[in-house]
This record gives C-alpha cells, structure tokens and sequence, in this order.
C-alpha cells in the first residue's frame, strides 16, 4: 500500500497517518459503544454485531468475527471473541478496543452494528462481499 503513495508520506510520516487513523476509528468506537450502553438501559435485550470492511486488506479475524456475529449478534456488555492463527485470541467490546493486541486493533476499519431483539438482524450490502472476500481466500 505504501509503494503507491508519494514520498512525503512515506517513513515517519506514513506511521503517523497510520496513528492517527487507528486512533481516529478506535474513537468512533468507543463512543459507539458508550451509546449502545447507554440504549442499552432503554431497549432490553440490545444486541450488537460486527461488521468488517469487505477487502483484501481485512485480517482474516475480522472477516470471521462479519460472518459469526452477522449471524449471532451477542448482548452489548460481552465481549467479541477473535482467534487468529498467529497472535492467538482477543477479547474486544468493540473494535479497536485497546485492551486487545495492535495485531487485532492497529488499522482496524471495522465497526458495530446494535440489533434490536424485536427486529433483528437487518442484512447489508457488505455480507456478500465479505463471503466473496472469503471465498476468495479460501480459494
């Protein structure tokens, strides 16, 4: 990815941007989050799920953790369970959730999704791009 980019942002100026990123995603969801928990109060039984960005670039973990909770979305006080071959498991609230690894955090694009029990799980867009994703992958 960085091959493609000019030379100013390259180096200690490609870490940065890289920084500020993650931190700028890892914000919105935490703020996310504190919203859920507080709908939370006013909606029993909220659930939430995770939703991946559909490309080559997404860790494997975060396309496995699209499909799992697409179809089983947990309450919003548990914690999304992530297992990758190489840096083990992570347990996160929400994406980027500093209390996991920068292997499971660092660049994440993902985000959750709160699922009213009442009205379930609503389809996106990105669930079949995440299969062909995978599929991909797989192939």
């Amino acid at each position: 990815v960085w091959a493609k980019r000019p030379p100013v942002v390259r180096g200690v100026a490609a870490r940065a941007e890289t920084i500020v990123r993650t931190e700028m995603q890892r914000t919105f969801n935490l703020a996310n989050y504190s919203q859920q928990m507080a709908t939370a109060k006013q909606v029993p039984g909220l659930l939430k799920t995770w939703i991946a960005t559909a490309d080559s670039r997404t860790r494997p973990s975060h396309l496995q953790a699209h499909v799992q909770y697409r179809q089983n979305p947990i309450p919003i006080d548990e914690p999304f369970v992530l297992t990758d071959a190489r840096m083990g498991r992570a347990e996160l609230m929400y994406p980027g959730d500093p209390n996991a690894g920068p292997g499971f955090t660092v660049n994440c694009r993902c985000r959750t999704v709160s699922v009213v029990p009442s009205v379930g799980v609503i389809g996106s867009s990105l669930d079949g791009r995440i299969s062909q994703e995978l599929e991909r992958r797989t192939a």
